[in-house]
Formats: structure tokens, sequence, C-alpha cells
């Protein structure tokens, strides 16, 4: 009821005379205290903000730190710093993670977490769980997955027929050029010729000797010939040119930079991707079209041409299978089963 309300009706009772004067003193008492009672009572108003409630002190943690870390696959240590107000405990449920120290008291406050080797091929995640009074703060730890290697070089699965390098022969990483090689010879020359060549020439001065039309037409992994097994060993091999033909047609390629080298990023069926640089080729002393143009040996010689390979050709364009010279230095991209 409103004063307004109650005045109107006091006016009323009095214009009336229903009740005595000592009635209606009472009455005016008991409603201004009803009144009074009204109006001091918000807290059942949906009109007036209502405090929040705050957490005690041993409820609060503050990760001072980033809330997750990532950890290389060979294993590694980070740390995690925060602030309890109470004492706390850090556990987890990952036996490849370890904590130091796993308790204290309240105050600013660091744990190191130790993390082994990660030695499958899939990413592993765990976490750290650091808990204060009622309070618990998760961590998350994520760790890289272990690449896969052969003779400690590592290989990609496209989702084709075989296994690609990451790297080129005589490389330390997928950018790099790394060596150029003539075909069927396993080192690399300061001079590229039809001279120097093997088995361009035999020992009556003609040409093609062994591997020729009519002879054999493939450089084999146990033949001494193939660069990536005599420099790689294990199972690393030379691709023969239907693998090359695989990986021109049955993935996409994207001309980019990596490392400040021009190449393709190319990229399989099942979305995994290697990178081939445009290293170019050597011709007598020069080298040629580096940065513009990659040139790939196949392990198959040419079904035209005794004097030719069969290789993966690309520039900025385009890319396709070709034939090459053999005397050319090339660049090698292992495969292996």
């Amino acid at each position: 009821m409103s004063t307004t309300h109650l005045v109107v009706l006091i006016i009323e009772l009095l214009c009336l005379k229903v009740y005595s004067c000592q009635k209606i003193l009472l009455f005016v008492i008991l409603s201004f205290s009803i009144l009074a009672c009204t109006q001091g009572n918000d807290v059942d108003d949906p009109n007036v903000p209502q405090p929040t409630p705050t957490p005690t002190p041993s409820d609060l943690i503050d990760v001072t730190t980033s809330p997750s870390a990532a950890i290389q696959a060979v294993g590694g240590e980070a740390t995690i710093e925060f602030i309890a107000s109470a004492d706390w405990s850090a556990s987890t449920s990952s036996d490849w993670i370890s904590i130091s120290p796993t308790s204290g008291t309240a105050g600013s406050r660091m744990i190191t977490i130790k993390v082994a080797e990660n030695t499958t091929n899939e990413e592993r995640n765990g976490s750290v769980i650091i808990k204060s009074g009622s309070e618990l703060q998760s961590v998350k730890i994520t760790q890289e997955k272990r690449e896969k290697e052969i003779e400690g070089h590592k290989y990609v699965d496209l989702g084709l027929s075989v296994k690609w390098a990451t790297c080129n022969v005589g490389a330390n990483s997928p950018e790099e050029y790394g060596g150029y090689y003539a075909w069927g010879e396993t080192s690399i020359k300061s001079n590229y010729t039809w001279e120097n060549c093997f088995d361009c020439f035999d020992d009556k001065g003609e040409s093609w000797n062994v591997y020729k039309i009519g002879g054999k037409t493939k450089l084999e992994p146990n033949s001494d010939h193939d660069t990536a097994r005599e420099n790689w060993g294990g199972t690393w091999r030379m691709p023969t040119i239907k693998e090359l033909e695989e990986l021109n047609s049955k993935c996409t390629w994207k001309w980019t930079t990596k490392g400040d080298h021009n190449g393709y990023v190319i990229t399989g069926p099942n979305g995994n991707s290697i990178f081939l640089p445009a290293a170019g080729l050597r011709d007598d002393a020069s080298s040629n079209r580096v940065g513009k143009y990659g040139f790939y040996w196949s392990s198959t010689l040419s079904s035209s041409y005794s004097n030719d390979a069969q290789s993966l050709y690309f520039n900025g364009i385009g890319h396709a299978t070709y034939y090459s010279n053999r005397f050319y230095g090339h660049s090698v991209r292992p495969v292996t089963e």
C-alpha cells in the first residue's frame, strides 16, 4: 500500500467517523510499520542487483603462466607458476609426466614437469591438476608425435604406394637443395659431362654399356648405382617412374617458398605433405635454373632414348614427368615401402 493510498483511507475513515480516534491512531501506526518493512526489504525484488558470493581464500588458485604446455617428441621440461591461497597439491594421471614438487603451502609457487620421450607415432595429451582447498585448476600438456624414420632419415606417408622422404639426398632439411647426381651415380662432382658420366660409354668408346634399350632399363636398389640406397642405406631407394607419376597426378601441388627456397608443397590423398625445393640442375660446372625449376631422377631409363633417363620436372607454372640427359646433375628424393 502506497503512502498516498494510506492518507486517503485515513481521511475517509475520519469523515465517516467509523472508528474512534484511538482506533484510528493505532491503525496509522500499524500501517506505517508495515509500509516501512515492505520498503526496506529488497531481497526479493528482481530489479535490485544481488551481491555475488566470493569464494573463501582457500578456494583460490591463480595460474600466472599459460594454462597449457607443448613439449617436443624428444621430451623435456616445463614450469608452471601459480598463486594458491591455501595448502596445495599437484598430480597427473599420465605415466609419461612427472611433477616436482607435488605439494606445498599457500603463496606464489612454481612446479616443474618432466615429460618422457614420445616413442609413438601419435601426438599425446595429458594434464596436471593443481588442487587448493575445494578448487581445482587443470593445466593441459601436449607432446608432439615422433616423426617416422629409417636410418635417421624421416619419411611421410602421403597415402600413396610408397612413403616419401622429407628431404633430398645430401640435404639436412626439406628446403635444402642437397646434392646433384648424374643418373646412376652415387656422389657429387665438380663437372657434369658426357665424358665422365656413369655408363655413358663402354671400354671401346661406344655409348650405353649396360643400361640401354635392349639391355637393363632400371637401377635396382642393390645394383650399387641407386643414389638413395648407397647414400642412406636401409630400405631407401630411388623412386621408379611410376611412383613419380603417382606423386605427380594423385597429389595437390602448391608453389610456395620455404626457408627462402622456392618449391612445391605436395599434399597426398590423406592430407599429409612433403616439400620439394626447386634446386635446378648441374650442367658442366654450372648450376642452372636454381630457384625456378626442379629436376628429380627416377630409377627408370627412358623407353625411347638410351641416353636419357626419366625424371620429374617442375617450375612455378606446372609439373610433369619427363626425360633428361643422363649426365645432368639432378636431385634425388628417396622413397621406401
